[in-house]
């Protein structure tokens, strides 16, 4: 059996970069590595050390890593998992203006989990924010129809005075 931070080095050499990423973010955020440790398994002049650089173990599932690559793409400044006064923590927070919240079904499909994102979505508006949701489908499917959404929206709201984190 191959150890976790070898296994990950591997992917990160050998998959496309979103794909490896996506496993990197998912141990980090279990805190079971590294990026030092996984750093220090990479070949030396491996690409992959680059690739690392875009980890980030803030990223609660591969909806929100593969969302948050296509974001920094573009170009566009992009926060993981931010906390804000009033509503929680949101899943991306891009341009400290537009929260991004990345639903699953398994976790947005009762009662109970609808009026909440109701209610989290008013308070948001309320402070400011434009409150933009994908499903998992839109992300995998493809993830340029987030940057789209999200890049109208900064061209609608560029005068607009911004909100607090």
């Amino acid at each position: 059996m191959v150890p976790l931070v070898e296994a990950l080095a591997r992917m990160l050499v050998c998959l496309p970069p979103q794909h490896a990423l996506v496993a990197v973010d998912a141990a980090l955020a279990q805190g079971r590595v590294t990026t030092a440790a996984v750093r220090a398994a990479l070949p030396d002049g491996a690409r992959a050390a680059a690739v690392l650089l875009n980890a980030d173990g803030r990223s609660q599932s591969p909806t929100e890593t593969l969302a948050r690559l296509a974001l920094r793409a573009a170009g566009v400044s992009v926060e993981p998992s931010v906390h804000i006064s009033g509503v929680g923590w949101v899943d991306l927070l891009v341009e400290r203006c537009v929260v991004v919240e990345l639903d699953g079904f398994a976790y947005h499909s009762g009662r109970k989990e609808y009026r909440e994102d109701r209610r989290r979505d008013r308070e948001l508006v309320r402070q400011g924010y434009v409150v933009l949701r994908f499903t998992y489908e839109d992300v995998m499917r493809d993830p340029q129809v987030v940057v789209s959404a999200v890049r109208a929206v900064l061209v609608r709201s560029a005068a607009r005075p911004q909100p607090r984190a």
